[in-house]
């Protein structure tokens, strides 16, 4: 009965209205899917279009699964787009049908589908109920059709879709078919892993959260933070630190009975703190202030408040100052600062504390230093009144020179060390 209804309503009665399409309105007939059961498509009057027209089936929500195998979630509504999208034909047309079998004979519904845009498209026919063009449409709207899932079994979607060039006859259209087998989705549906990170941009050292965010009711939780501490975790929201500087992926799988999830992977980029660098001073009780530097870093503190690279100070005594700095985030930690307050009196030559000789004072081009009785390593500097290092040496031996060329006409202080330690400090005169 079926087979001859398509027969005379498709290439009868069909014919003649079909020869039209591409200049007026002409309502769809059904039954010209391409299923087993349907036997033929619209293909039987409309061809020779060289243009294979562009389908595009979809449904919200959303079928699960991929390909043409896809799966529904029993009892849901979804609203299925047919649209046609190349641009060779202006106008489309499509039949649409789902069964519950996709044998020769199959008579009946999968679900029950019902047109939604009743201004394009229309139920027609019935055991299986089919959806197709009410009137020509505009290529690129869609026609959208409701359909309720079943309770079970595994569900075959037929269509064809029509592209129609609107040359005043049936030549030059062209039908693409497609076909989708359903089946129904697990009871519990397995997760799509989703998390986010405290932080995309740590520093070495520094906890990150991870939170999971995954739907569809996870029971368990794989997370792998290769070169992390930890490397890996099975809780549910785990944190992280990285020791070392550099970019780092981490990745989760959700599961819960259904199965697992698709990895999903974040990356994390660590960075180091600056070294900074903050060289210890000394002064004289007579000046009023000296400025402390530092370098290494982006953005300074210093324990006075100071927020710049120098730091004015004025200690009355040997005092120590602390100074942070920060790069890309990272704060580095503190670096003490020593000021050295000493009482620096008289021009003239002089001998200090183990037979140490500094002459001549003032000085011109060479400024000589005997050093006495002192041992190991002896290290001579040279700083202005702002406390800005001019020149060092350092000997084994009992005696040194400082070349005071490339020195201006000023006001100094020669610290000499021990083994790091401050035996002696002058002020001394630059001449020129």
């Amino acid at each position: 009965m079926r087979k001859s209804f398509i027969l005379s309503g498709i290439l009868g009665v069909g014919i003649v209205i079909a020869s039209g399409f591409g200049v007026a309105s002409s309502s769809g007939y059904a039954y010209a899917t391409g299923s087993p059961s349907d036997g033929g498509t619209c293909n039987g009057c409309h061809s020779g279009g060289s243009t294979t027209p562009v389908s595009s089936i979809t449904a919200s929500p959303a079928f699960g699964g991929s390909g043409n195998n896809l799966t529904y979630v029993p009892g849901t509504t979804y609203t299925i787009s047919v649209k046609q999208t190349a641009t060779g034909y202006p106008d489309y047309g499509f039949d649409i049908e789902i069964m519950n079998s996709n044998s020769a004979s199959a008579t009946t519904d999968a679900g029950t589908m019902t047109a939604l845009s009743t201004t394009n498209c229309k139920n027609n026919g019935t055991g299986p109920t089919n959806v197709t063009h009410k009137a020509r449409i505009a290529t690129g709207t869609a026609a959208t059709i409701k359909w309720v899932a079943p309770a079970s079994g595994t569900a075959y979607l037929y269509a064809a879709v029509l592209g129609v060039n609107a040359n005043g006859s049936t030549s030059g259209d062209k039908v693409t078919n497609v076909a989708y087998v359903l089946t129904p989705a697990a009871s519990n549906p397995v997760p799509v892993a989703a998390f986010t990170s405290s932080s995309s941009s740590s520093c070495t050292g520094q906890s990150i959260t991870l939170t999971d965010n995954s739907t569809n009711t996870p029971t368990s939780w794989a997370w792998t933070m290769a070169n992390g501490t930890p490397s890996s975790s099975t809780s549910q929201n785990p944190s992280v630190s990285y020791s070392s500087a550099g970019t780092y992926t981490v990745t989760l799988v959700a599961t819960n009975s259904g199965g697992s999830s698709t990895p999903v992977s974040h990356v994390i980029t660590v960075n180091a703190p600056p070294t900074v660098t903050a060289p210890s001073m000394t002064m004289c009780s007579s000046q009023s202030s000296i400025t402390l530097s530092a370098s290494g870093a982006s953005t300074y503190s210093w324990s006075t408040g100071g927020t710049n690279a120098t730091c004015v100070v004025s200690p009355t005594s040997t005092t120590t100052y602390s100074v942070w700095g920060t790069t890309s985030g990272c704060r580095s930690t503190a670096v003490p600062v020593s000021v050295v307050v000493s009482n620096c009196t008289g021009i003239a030559n002089y001998s200090i504390a183990n037979q140490i000789n500094i002459f001549p004072n003032p000085a011109s081009d060479i400024l000589n230093i005997n050093l006495g009785l002192l041992s190991g390593t002896k290290t001579v500097e040279l700083y202005d009144v702002s406390g800005r290092l001019v020149a060092q040496k350092n000997t084994e031996g009992d005696a040194m020179q400082l070349n005071l060329a490339d020195v201006s006409k000023g006001t100094y202080f020669v610290k000499v060390l021990n083994d790091k330690n401050v035996v002696a400090v002058k002020m001394i005169i630059v001449s020129k």
